[in-house]
């Protein structure tokens, strides 16, 4: 049986990624617009469900993030990995660090990609990651599995230490 992952934001890259994690996970959306409809092998759930998943991955506007992680943080519990795909970090970063509990991990990333240049594939794109609150086990174990679907993966910090 596939592991669960929730995608909150279905608009052009949440789909983008639903559709190329699909392969691996059995992916769960949610998404305020309810008119969205939802493409084969991917279902939709409320954001009480998207919390209850232990991978979760915002897709969401920024100027949308952090009424989402408001949303989100009394939702999570212990052992949930939150992502980001946000194109900026710096503000995002801090939102999460601030925002979600502290049992839960944080990991920003950076797609240097997106719906268009890699409607087809991930293969050759790449993908920085910037852990926030994540243990060196996981974040390794999230770099082997992109690495796997083909992405180059980098890592940086997300911002300036406080």
């Amino acid at each position: 049986m596939k592991k669960e992952l929730a995608i909150i934001g279905y608009g052009r890259f949440g789909r983008l990624a639903s559709r190329h994690l699909k392969k691996d996970f059995r992916v769960l959306v949610h998404d305020p617009e309810l008119r969205i409809r939802t493409e084969s092998g991917v279902s939709r759930v409320s954001i009480e469900e998207a919390a209850r998943k232990k991978l979760i991955v915002l897709a969401v506007p920024i100027n949308k993030l952090r009424t989402v992680l408001k949303s989100l943080s009394p939702l999570l519990g212990p052992g949930t990995l939150v992502c980001d795909v946000c194109s900026v970090k710096e503000e995002p970063v801090r939102w999460m660090r601030s925002l979600l509990p502290r049992h839960t991990s944080v990991l920003g990333t950076h797609p240097l990609f997106g719906p268009d240049s890699a409607s087809r594939s991930w293969r050759g794109k790449t993908i920085v990651l910037c852990p926030v609150r994540i243990s060196g086990g996981r974040l390794r174990q999230v770099s082997r599995y992109l690495e796997k679907r083909g992405l180059t993966v980098r890592s940086m910090k997300p911002c300036r230490e406080p």
